[in-house]
C-alpha cells in the first residue's frame, strides 16, 4: 500500500513528485491529454466529446469514474463542468491540469 491507494504490480511514475500511477491511470491521462477534455455519460463512462451509446455501453473505449477520480485526487486533472440533479452537483467534464 502506498498513500492509501492500491498499486498494481505494473506501475509507471507519472512525473517527479507525483504518486505512482497504475497502467490504467496512465492510459486515461494520456487520452485526456490527447483529447483535451473528457465528458461523462450516464453510468459514469468518461469519453471524448461526441461519443454516444451503442447498446449498453459507449461506442468507443471509455474510462471509468474511479479512474478519473483518482487522477483528480492526484492533481493531474480537474473537473471543468458540473451539472445539478437529484439534490446534488456532479462533474460532467474533466481536463488535464
Amino acid at each position: 500500500m502506498t498513500r492509501g491507494y492500491r498499486i498494481d504490480r505494473a506501475c509507471n511514475p507519472a512525473r517527479a513528485g507525483d504518486p505512482t500511477l497504475t497502467l490504467t491511470m496512465t492510459a486515461a491521462l494520456e487520452r485526456l491529454r490527447t483529447n483535451g477534455k473528457l465528458v461523462r455519460l450516464p453510468g459514469g463512462y468518461w469519453v471524448r466529446d461526441g461519443v454516444r451509446f451503442a447498446g449498453n455501453a459507449p461506442s468507443e473505449s471509455w474510462e471509468g469514474a474511479s479512474t478519473i477520480e483518482a487522477l483528480v485526487r492526484r492533481g493531474l486533472a480537474e473537473y471543468c463542468a458540473w451539472q445539478s440533479g437529484r439534490g446534488r452537483s456532479f462533474p460532467v467534464a474533466v481536463k488535464p491540469t
